[in-house]
């Protein structure tokens, strides 16, 4: 199955400064119990956990890929957001120092779909996108995931329950853009259909955003199985769902767990382009 993880590694120790590391990244969070190293870094971790794993002068927390769509940094300290899916052949990672974000790449079944800022050192030295992430965490951390003892204490947290990611209204329930900015509003489940079936009147494709979601809207008979395939392996994607009484034909509305559109313009590229293989 391969690993299925995600996290941040900090490369400062907070043990014994907790509440510091869990302000700094904005978590409510409370301690539930002592874990070994091991069940801390198993894989697909539940979105209510957060375990947590100190080395000498680093710090490693494992979470849900949700939570990893997007970086973390905090003050004064090299931050590394990681999700791999080794499974799904999806990587995700940004490097911060303090707040400024220096790295962020994406790739998926081997499709680059986001590289920003000056590749990392340890790029320059695999192509290999699992490597990529193991050598940076060893980097941040000051030691190896792989020397770390199975057997090592680590400590598991849990969110408290409105903490818990946000799940999204259904598919149908559609954000509408205003006409004098990029701010956008929720509608009811009536206006929903009546403004859906006009927006596909008016535009081929549409993308809208609220919260941590976005909703994608595809005007075209199917997809192939190449692009369903690409699609569903993306470590942001959530739902796909059809719709056939539109006047220009079938609509696809798909829901993705990222507010970045720029991960949306790179989705849409991926899925538009020629080069199915």
């Amino acid at each position: 199955m391969g690993f299925n993880v995600s996290g941040i590694a900090i490369n400062g120790n907070f043990q014994g400064r907790e509440e510091q590391l869990w302000e700094a990244l904005g978590f409510n969070v409370v301690f539930e119990k002592e874990i070994y190293f091991e069940e801390a870094s198993s894989n697909w971790k539940d979105d209510v956990l957060c375990d947590v794993y100190f080395t000498e002068r680093g710090t490693l927390i494992f979470l849900s890929m949700d939570r990893c769509i997007e970086g973390y940094s905090i003050p004064d300290q090299q931050c590394f957001t990681f999700a791999l899916s080794e499974t799904s052949m999806a990587f995700n990672f940004e490097y911060a120092e303090g707040s400024k974000v220096l790295r962020r790449f994406m790739e998926v079944n081997g499709e680059e779909l986001s590289a920003e800022g000056t590749p990392l050192e340890v790029e320059l030295n695999t192509s290999d996108s699992a490597d990529k992430i193991w050598k940076q965490i060893e980097v941040v951390l000051g030691a190896s995931f792989w020397s770390i003892d199975p057997a090592a204490k680590a400590y598991c947290y849990q969110f408290k329950a409105k903490e818990a990611a946000p799940v999204p209204a259904p598919v149908v329930s559609v954000v509408s853009q205003t006409s004098k900015s990029e701010d956008f509003e929720m509608l009811s489940s009536e206006e929903n259909l009546a403004m859906l079936l006009k927006t596909m009147d008016e535009k081929k494709d549409q993308k809208f955003r609220f919260g941590k979601f976005s909703l994608m809207f595809f005007q075209q008979e199917d997809f192939n199985e190449i692009e369903l395939n690409k699609l569903k392996a993306h470590p942001s994607f959530f739902r796909i769902e059809r719709f056939k009484n539109f006047s220009k034909g079938p609509v696809y509305i798909v829901t993705m767990k990222t507010k970045n559109m720029g991960f949306l313009k790179s989705i849409i590229d991926l899925l538009r382009s020629k080069n199915n293989r």
